[in-house]
This record gives C-alpha cells, structure tokens and sequence, in this order.
C-alpha cells in the first residue's frame, strides 16, 4: 500500500454529523488520523478530495465542487432493477428528505448520473462491482469494518443468560425486520418445538417508509408473524455492548432474507461477517453475497433456502458443526476483514483519486 499524502483534508458528507452513525463509523471515518489525515464534514471549502455517502444528494455536490469526488455506494440500487413506480417513489420521498432531486424520474437514475460523474466509486461487494464498473472504470470493494463487534470468546462456551433458554441471535435495523416474514412458520415451529429464544437487537420503533415517515412497533410485528412463539422473542434496543452481550449468551445466529426482494439479495456480507467477528456460527439465506463467502470457506450447509426448522435443529444439536462454523468464520474474518485490512483499502480508493 503506498501512503497518504501527510495531512490530506478529506470532505465528507455523512450519515450523521456526529459520525455515530454505522455507515459513518464503519466506513470512511477508519482511517481518521492515519498520517495526519483531517475528515471534514462542516468545512469543505478547502479540502483535497470529497466523499460522498448515501445520504446525501449526489448530484448537488457534484455540481458544486470540482475537487476529486469518490461515491460510497453500499447498497445495490442498480442491481435490484425496481419497476417505474417504485424506483419513482424512492426517488420522490428522497427528494422530500433532500437527498435527490426532481430532475431524476427515478432514483437509479440519478445513481447512474452519480457514479458517472465520479472519480472514484466504492461499493461493498462483488456483485454490486459489476453493475458499477459499466458506469465507472475506478471502483473499489470495501466491506464494513466490524472490528467493534469482535467478542474475546470464540467457542462454545456460551455465558448463562436465564435457566433452560438457548438463544437465536439475530441484529439489525427495524425495516429489515420484514423478511422474517419468509421464514415465519417454520421459525414459529422451531421456538415451540425446541424451546429456543429468540435475541433480537433493533429499533424498538422504526419509520414505516423512507427513513422517517410513519412508525412500526417491533414486538407488534412479532405478534404479528409469530402467533405461537412470540414470548420467547426478547426485543433488545441496539448498542454495541448489548448485542456483542446477547452474542455471547446465544447459540446461532440467523439471517433470514425474502430471497423475492432483489434489493436485499445484492446486500453485502457486512451482517455475516458481523456476527462472524461476535464468534457465533450462522445459518443464513442464499444471497449472492453469503453464497460466494459460504463456497469460498466451504461451508455451504450454513445455507438455507427452505426447511429452516430442520435446518436449525440440526446445527443446534450438533456442537461440532457449530464449532467448525465458528472457526471458519473467524478465519475468514482475520484473513479479509480486518480493521487494519479494510483502511488500506480506504486509503488505496483516495490515492486513486489523489495520484491524478
């Protein structure tokens, strides 16, 4: 890896202005302070490169700065291909949030513009690449950096967390929690059948649409899809300490994706890697990304597109397999997915930019 200038002044429009927010923390804020390097996010008139996240408008920045621009794109708009009336309603409630604007129809359009206009494009996976690098000829992979989940226990020695209760484990923000619904009865059957809990760490309430119209009560969606089983479904309001907590108290993790939603089948790996750096073994859906990391470990049986209460039963009875799983993901996530590993990466994608 070739340096960064000393003192380089990075623009950055983020998530949120405290930087707390997971795609600020995770992502271009790791390489805060190597060889002096300043990240801006209030004064960017004098910077040497400008980063632009997610929640920002592209095309105004675009227009306003003629410094390098490098786009963190994460998740795969241009792959999920959404017809007119749905890609015209992403764009319209982000236009009402000030992060697009009218001149686009739909909000993939204006990713295009965006990623073409770039200097630079960084996406979180693979797949995603390839739909980039027909836009853009300077892309870059860079996963998150899930180093603040790394739980000091690796094996099976689970910490007591109630007598007679084993754990699933399952983490992340409220709109995701809808694609439980693709493995409702089957995971309803499982809790029963074998008392298991449920760990879930969330938003315990969470906008309905666009991030921050209308609101969703969690547990009234667990009532909802979990008629049998939802008392053995403990909510848990998401804090680092908390979910690396019930982590250690639990037994699997899962990922359940709709493998009908296009969108969430091109997200990156960051969950599984996440729970992979907790030290806990996952059964996951297929998505493009798991199954290109699941085949690279050769560990296809944490897959799962259907039989989940089989599935699950399996794993939970065999401490072997389980083991084995937790191995191989800590492995993969020393060999690939180190903090350290991940700001040179970080610091490849700006000399990109700077070098011209």
């Amino acid at each position: 890896m070739k340096m960064i200038a000393r003192g380089v002044r990075v623009g950055y429009v983020p998530y949120s202005e405290d930087l707390k927010h997971p795609g600020d923390r995770r992502r271009l804020n790791i390489v805060s302070g190597i060889n002096e390097i300043e990240i801006q996010t209030n004064q960017l008139a004098n910077i040497d490169v400008l980063v632009l996240s997610n929640a920002c408008n592209f095309q105004k920045y675009i227009r306003k700065f003629d410094c390098p621009i490098v786009i963190d794109l994460v998740d795969a708009y241009l792959a999920e291909r959404p017809n007119f009336i749905k890609d015209f309603s992403r764009n319209f409630v982000r236009f009402l949030n000030g992060t697009s604007s009218l001149r686009f129809l739909r909000y993939t359009s204006h990713i295009k513009y965006a990623c073409s206009k770039a200097d630079a494009v960084i996406v979180a996976t693979e797949e995603q690449s390839e739909f980039v690098r027909k836009l853009n000829s300077n892309v870059h992979i860079i996963i998150d950096d899930q180093s603040e989940m790394l739980n000091s226990k690796q094996s099976e020695n689970k910490e007591s967390s109630g007598v007679g209760k084993n754990y699933l484990f399952w983490e992340g923000l409220g709109y995701t929690l809808k694609h439980f619904e693709s493995i409702a009865n089957e995971l309803d059957n499982f809790l029963i059948e074998n008392n298991f809990y449920l760990k879930v760490l969330t938003n315990r309430k969470f906008p309905r649409w666009g991030g921050f119209i209308g609101s969703v009560d969690s547990e009234k969606m667990f009532k909802k899809m979990l008629p049998r089983a939802w008392r053995n479904v403990e909510i848990i309001t998401w804090t680092t300490e908390e979910t690396r907590k019930a982590a250690r108290e639990s037994l699997i993790g899962i990922i359940p994706i709709n493998e009908s939603d296009n969108f969430a089948m091109f997200k990156p790996e960051n969950k599984l890697i996440s729970m992979w750096a907790m030290g806990i073994p996952v059964i996951c859906s297929p998505t493009r990304a798991y199954s290109r990391v699941a085949k690279y470990i050769d560990a296809e049986n944490m897959l799962c597109s259907e039989n989940w209460n089989n599935q699950l039963k399996l794993l939970s009875q065999d401490s072997t397999a389980r083991e084995e799983l937790i191995y191989k993901g800590r492995n993969y996530y020393e060999s690939y997915c180190t903090k350290e590993k991940l700001q040179k990466s970080w610091i490849n994608a700006l000399n990109s930019v700077l070098e011209e």
